[in-house]
């Protein structure tokens, strides 16, 4: 199985993951670390962290041959 990423899917998740780092440190210090607000933006990072975890761990399982050098 041959596993190809595109380096602007990576780098907009990479992006994206730390804009809401950022804006889960602002609304947990603005309302509070057990707002709903607070919380819903976690799952969202937590969502965004695996999904890059994920992209890690295909690019890891295929063989050297067979991965894209983005991985």
């Amino acid at each position: 199985m041959t596993v190809l990423l595109d380096n602007r899917e990576v780098h907009n998740l990479l992006v994206h993951i730390q804009n809401l780092r950022k804006e889960l440190i602002e609304i947990g210090l603005q309302e509070g670390f057990q707002s709903t607000n607070t919380i819903q933006i976690s799952q969202k990072l937590d969502n965004y962290i695996v999904s890059y975890q994920k992209m890690l761990a295909s690019c890891r399982n295929t063989s050297h041959t067979e991965i894209n050098k983005s991985c």
